[in-house]
């Protein structure tokens, strides 16, 4: 299965961020190249297995917002017309979120190809992804119609499925391969423990923030127009926060736009041990947000809920210290992100090592941006 990595300087925030991945929900973006191309289009090939229009598109609308973001504050760049075929540094945003979804859509095959290789499916194409969507629909029919317990949504789309199939497979390949080659032992997840302790501490009973909302979703669509006046509102929003302007002023202060977006101020709420768990599972990325502020950072950047179809920027207003745990009382804790923690780092080593061929469909793609 290749070599064994140790790397327990690993912070709980790097790992939780490679969670991310495992609640979130996206968007679908379609793509605007010639007439004969469709979702199902070869864009790359890592090693020999194709990754295809779709998959691409998915992870760059999940990279769209911070891609914009990063050249408006770092470059000063405006968000016109010609923002995306604009070159800054010797790149375009287009080029720049082309390379991150490119990654993303890389790491991911190598999880399929872990998954493979460890027998838990046969198949890495996109079709098999969309054959498992089929069927998991009709679990998830069978089970409404049952009147059974169910998590999540009745019905998944393309666009939701991705991240759900991923996280599902992730769980079971982790396992086995922390069980057949990491193997930690009792020293290893002690020393890890040494090196984090202070960041697994609880957050969650202790931390108060002010949330703003920015919808762009209109009768169930997300119109790529809609996107981008929602997104000016939220940044506008953010920079209010961050020069201390109360969150009801920072609602109030952006106009509303022909498309009729306004900010939502929905006062001040807490991340505490009965929040937690449900922002984790139905909120991540704005738990995520939550857990990597601090008190120099209290705004973090506009957080995309994708499954909502909304921008978020909060604020956090308070904060408590709490205690380290003891080993012995996190020691599962401990041991799953480790094991995380590794198996991210190994998934990274595949995908340097990974033979990445981009085929000519890879340029010509603009996600509905052009």
């Amino acid at each position: 299965m290749g070599i064994r990595r140790k790397s327990t300087t690993l912070t709980i925030f790097a790992i939780l961020a490679g969670a991310v991945l495992i609640a979130a929900t996206v968007i679908a973006a379609a793509a605007a190249l010639p007439e004969d191309t469709s979702e199902q289009t070869a864009v790359a090939e890592v090693n020999g297995d194709i990754v295809t229009l779709a998959e691409l598109a998915h992870f760059a609308q999940f990279n769209r917002a911070s891609v914009i973001e990063a050249y408006l504050t770092e470059d000063g760049a405006e968000m016109d017309e010609n923002f995306w075929k604009k070159e800054f540094r010797g790149m375009t945003p287009i080029e720049t979120l082309r390379g991150k979804a490119l990654d993303e859509a890389v790491r991911m095959k190598i999880e399929l190809q872990l998954a493979r290789e460890f027998g838990f499916v046969s198949e890495v194409s996109y079709d098999s992804l969309l054959e498992a969507m089929k069927e998991e629909n009709a679990r998830r029919a069978a089970a409404i119609a049952n009147a059974e317990p169910l998590y999540g949504p009745a019905k998944f789309e393309e666009s939701t499925f991705i991240d759900f199939y991923r996280s599902k497979l992730a769980a079971l390949v982790k396992e086995r391969w922390a069980e057949s080659v990491l193997r930690p032992d009792e020293e290893e997840l002690r020393s890890y423990y040494e090196s984090m302790k202070s960041s697994i501490a609880p957050m969650e009973d202790r931390m108060t923030y002010e949330r703003i909302t920015i919808s762009y979703r209109h009768e169930g669509e997300d119109s790529e127009w809609r996107i981008k006046d929602a997104f000016k509102v939220a940044t506008a929003v953010r920079e209010h926060l961050l020069a201390g302007d109360s969150a009801a002023e920072a609602a109030a202060e952006p106009a509303s736009l022909p498309s009729g977006i306004t900010a939502v101020y929905d006062g001040e709420m807490a991340l505490n041990e009965d929040s937690a768990s449900r922002l984790y599972k139905s909120e991540n990325a704005l738990y995520l947000a939550l857990r990597d502020s601090s008190a120099e950072h209290p705004v973090p950047a506009v957080i995309d809920d994708r499954a909502a179809g909304r921008y978020v920027v909060v604020r956090v207003t308070g904060r408590e210290e709490t205690k380290d745990p003891a080993f012995e009382e996190v020691r599962d804790q401990v041991r799953k992100l480790y094991i995380e923690g590794e198996y991210a780092a190994y998934v990274q080593s595949r995908a340097e090592l990974a033979s990445v061929q981009l085929l000519p469909a890879f340029d010509e793609t603009m996600f509905s941006i052009d």
